[in-house]
């Protein structure tokens, strides 16, 4: 039996299974698709300072227990913010803080067992928006982050535009290397956070004997302050009398202005040149003015240089543009009643003085501050008469026009009647240097009906509409849980400074101390 010559079945099926035979092997070896690759990174794209971020990171092929780290761009660097383990599906959700506001870079990084980068996403930006108060008094950290002073800070003072703030600390993690276990002052920035030590010695370290009550110009240049310490200016002799003292911010450089004993209460122009402090080394307080144009620095008693024996005068304080100087006095050579402090402002080119307080004003008045250009005056008052067809039984605030000659009351409760508080009690008022605002404290509980009774509150008083804003308050809009104090304005009254030992005002206080905030109003 043979088989035909077309045999599909034979030779030909034969062939089939040998080429059969040998393409299987070399499909066996045809690649297979390629897993998918995955690396991302998902943040905000805007949070508030401080907040809560939470980031997720997907990283495919999925490598379980693989670590991953969030890093933050600082400056022209990465630093850690957050770390932990991818999961099953090579996701990782991570939670950190939010920096000081600015704006921000983001990525994400795996790292193997031997801690080699093995996968990094793209970078993400995060814009960080200011809150509207803000904790000034903090460590200064690289990067930016959030941090708490350890011990307390206050009095601060608000250069014209809202950006400088000065102030009085005895913490000393502010900056690093403040070892002199005392009270200093310090700048902060607030645009860029960065913080500068003020009472400092030629080589930048902090003064030996500390120093306190600082008081800016309002190009926030300038410094002045109070100090025992006798080794900010080189050649100094070594003493442990007061000294006031200036500080330029652009220069680094500390300069004395005078020294003796019981010197206080400075304030200095916005030239940087004219500063203005009391004096109690004598039996009553005198104030003086120092020209530090002047070569050697040239000293003046004011307001009555002229007169002999110096007029008794104190809680001087000098314009912006250093012409005009408000104070108080009991002297009867300026035009003061017998035995009663009254107000009044002292011209610096002409020496010649003009009273503030009303002559018919039938008690005391005292602290006052001065706007900018000097045209008004604002000052606490317990007469009873200033103003007509009011009669006032407690302390009050005014505010004299000095172009116009006029008087307003300033310190308003709620429907504009006079505060709650028993006479005698300080207010501290101060103006913003435009003269549209003045800032004050008050334990009063009739000016807002969110203040809390028993505790000193901050407020700030628009002269245009005549409305009272609580400052001193949480987030929510409620009324700080603490005391608040030293209220301060920026030139145009819509930025405020105070101190505060409340802990709701910002998130995670927790220190237990006087703080210093910067609101924007």
């Amino acid at each position: 039996m043979h088989r035909s010559r077309k045999d599909p079945a034979g030779r030909a099926g034969l062939i089939a299974c040998a080429i059969t035979g040998l393409l299987l092997p070399l499909l066996a070896l045809e690649p297979t698709a390629a897993a998918k690759t995955t690396k991302t990174l998902k943040v905000p794209a805007r949070v508030q300072e401080f907040a809560p971020i939470t980031a997720t990171t997907t990283f495919t092929p999925a490598k379980p227990g693989t670590k991953v780290v969030v890093q933050l761009k600082s400056g022209s660097s990465w630093t850690k913010v957050a770390q932990g383990k991818q999961n099953a599906k090579g996701k990782t959700t991570l939670t950190f803080r939010a920096p000081i506001a600015g704006t921000y870079f983001y990525r994400a990084r795996t790292i193997n067992t031997k801690g080699k980068i093995t996968a990094t996403t793209a970078k993400k930006r995060v814009v960080v928006t200011q809150r509207k108060t803000r904790l000034v008094s903090r460590p200064q950290m690289t990067p930016p982050r959030y941090g708490q002073a350890n011990r307390s800070s206050g009095l601060p003072s608000i250069s014209g535009n809202g950006r400088w703030v000065a102030y009085s600390s005895s913490a000393d993690n502010l900056v690093k290397g403040d070892l002199n276990k005392t009270g200093d002052v310090f700048l902060t920035d607030t645009k860029t956070g960065k913080t500068l030590l003020v009472s400092r010695t030629p080589a930048g370290k902090s003064a030996n004997r500390g120093a306190s009550s600082p008081s800016i110009s309002a190009n926030g240049r300038y410094v002045v302050f109070e100090s025992r310490s006798d080794d900010m200016v080189a050649g100094e002799a070594i003493s442990s009398n007061t000294g006031i003292y200036r500080f330029d911010r652009v220069t680094k450089k500390v300069v004395r202005v005078t020294k003796g004993s019981n010197l206080s209460y400075a304030s200095i122009s916005d030239s940087g040149n004219l500063v203005v402090y009391n004096s109690h080394a004598i039996a009553s307080d005198i104030t003086l003015l120092a020209d530090l144009s002047a070569q050697p620095t040239t000293t003046t008693t004011i307001p009555c240089e002229t007169l002999g024996n110096p007029c008794r005068s104190r809680w001087a304080r000098i314009s912006a543009d250093g012409k005009s100087v408000a104070l108080a006095s009991t002297d009867s050579r300026v035009g003061a009643t017998p035995s009663r402090e009254e107000i009044f402002v002292y011209d610096v080119a002409t020496e010649a003085i003009e009273r503030v307080s009303p002559l018919t004003g039938d008690n005391d008045s005292g602290y006052p501050d001065i706007s900018a250009n000097g045209r008004y005056v604002v000052y606490q008052s317990e007469a009873t008469n200033l103003i007509a067809g009011e009669t006032n039984t407690t302390t009050s605030l005014y505010r004299y026009d000095r172009v116009l000659d006029q008087t307003v009351r300033v310190s308003k409760a709620v429907g504009g009647g006079f505060l709650n508080i028993a006479p005698g009690r300080n207010l501290f008022p101060r103006i913003s240097g435009d003269g549209s605002a003045v800032a004050y404290i008050s334990k009063a509980t009739n000016i807002s009906p969110k203040a809390k009774s028993g505790l000193m509150h901050a407020y700030v008083f628009s002269v245009s509409t005549g409305k009272t804003a609580l400052v001193s308050v949480t987030p929510q809009g409620k009324a700080g849980n603490g005391a608040s104090d030293s209220p301060v304005l920026s030139h145009n009254g819509k930025i405020v400074a105070f101190q505060s030992v409340a802990t709701n005002l910002v998130p995670l206080d927790k220190n237990a101390a006087w703080d210093v905030f910067r609101r924007a109003l």
